[in-house]
Formats: structure tokens, sequence, C-alpha cells
């Protein structure tokens, strides 16, 4: 068997964003994040970003009135990641 790996996407639009979610939320699919931060921290997001210094994909925290993750395995991830 073949195993495939989604690396990343720059851009994509409404309904590639909510197929991506249907399998990121059931954990098909796991991304890679370098860092998370609150939304405080987009200046810094950009600079890393604009530098190329950033390894993974950033998370800039702007609500988490619903993250699509049960508590738990968010409260983990957001752990493995910092």
């Amino acid at each position: 068997m073949r195993q495939k790996r989604i690396i990343g996407s720059h851009f994509c639009n409404a309904f590639q964003a909510s197929e991506v979610n249907e399998l990121v939320s059931p954990g098909l699919v796991n991304p890679v994040v370098g860092t998370t931060l609150p939304f405080e921290g987009v200046p810094e997001a950009h600079e890393s970003m604009r530098s190329n210094k950033h390894l993974g994909k950033i998370v800039c925290v702007v609500a988490r009135a619903r993250t699509g993750h049960s508590d738990a395995s968010f409260s983990t991830a957001m752990q493995a990641s910092a």
C-alpha cells in the first residue's frame, strides 16, 4: 500500500477547506504544526513567514468557541506543539 502525505497548501477555497476539515477532525490526517500563537502574535507569525524561518504550520488562535477537535485532543496537540 502506498502512503501519501499532504504537506501543505498556501491557498484553498471554502469547499477545499471544508474537505480538509473532514479529514483532520476525525484524525485521518494530522497537520504539522510548528508554532501556536495567540491572535496578538500575528505580526510575529508574518515576520517568521516573510523571513522563511518557520518550520511547519503557524497557527494563530483567534477564537476557541469550536475547534473541530475534542477538548482533550486539542489540548494534547497544543502541548505537543509547544
